[in-house]
């Protein structure tokens, strides 16, 4: 398994210089824009933690069954290459968790003009009020969480697209964003109307588990991480079948 680790942490290094990157052009752009404009920045978050969730699941999500395949074919088994994979996930979603605190410091030192001077996406999200430390070390924990249960949903997906034909990847790429961004707000949508206690009692159960309602962002991580730990189960039973070709 340590073999297989190195070579999945060895394929890493190009994503952390693309998202770092894309980190020093929105705190250029942050910075620029405040040069350039009589209002103040106000504490507004970067959307840098949006960028990180969305880069673990591209990274993983079009990674995992190549890498898995390699694997295999060098003599790995199904499990080793899963448990790499799933290190390879702590790992690198602590450490892009990491970079994305620092760019986030860095974001508000530049773009700072009276705003506050961390604006993490959990301050944004829970209003918590927090010192410096403590609302990095809060961000970091969050971001850790989501990123985390957004890339265990790539290798998810990834280990499904590599038991699948060619036809059936076609058909679960289109499938995939249609359901998310089409059909899910429909049906949300149509079940508000048609029976909206049941929905409120849904709405409240999801504010309640993420910590909205009581405003608490280390209650919202605990769900994140639990969340993926059951996308990981299920990643699990598929990968066990996981075909050489």
């Amino acid at each position: 398994m340590k073999k297989v680790l190195n070579y999945q942490l060895s394929t890493m290094w190009s994503y952390y210089v693309a998202i770092i990157s894309c980190y020093f052009f929105v705190i250029a752009f942050g910075g620029f824009m405040v040069f350039v404009s009589t209002n103040s920045s106000d504490g507004q978050i970067s959307g840098l933690e949006m960028m990180a969730f969305i880069l673990a699941f591209v990274v993983f999500v079009s990674g995992y069954g190549e890498n898995a395949r390699f694997a295999m074919q060098n003599g790995s088994t199904r499990k080793a290459v899963f448990q790499a994979a799933m290190l390879n996930l702590v790992i690198n979603c602590a450490g892009l968790s990491l970079v994305t605190q620092i760019g986030t410091l860095i974001n508000g030192v530049v773009s700072h003009s009276g705003g506050t001077l961390f604006a993490g996406l959990s301050t944004a999200v829970y209003g918590v009020d927090q010192g410096l430390t403590a609302a990095i070390f809060t961000n970091f924990v969050f971001t850790f969480a989501v990123m985390a249960a957004s890339g265990m949903f790539g290798i998810f997906l990834a280990a499904i697209f590599a038991r699948l034909g060619k036809n059936g990847r076609v058909i679960l790429a289109i499938c995939v964003p249609v359901f998310i961004f089409v059909m899910l707000p429909i049906i949300t949508g149509y079940l508000f109307m048609k029976v909206p206690d049941f929905m409120m009692a849904v709405a409240d159960f999801l504010y309640t588990v993420l910590g909205l309602k009581s405003g608490n962002p280390y209650i919202g991580s605990l769900t994140f991480i639990i969340g993926a730990a059951i996308v990981g189960v299920l990643a699990y039973l598929v990968n066990r079948k996981m075909e050489i070709k």
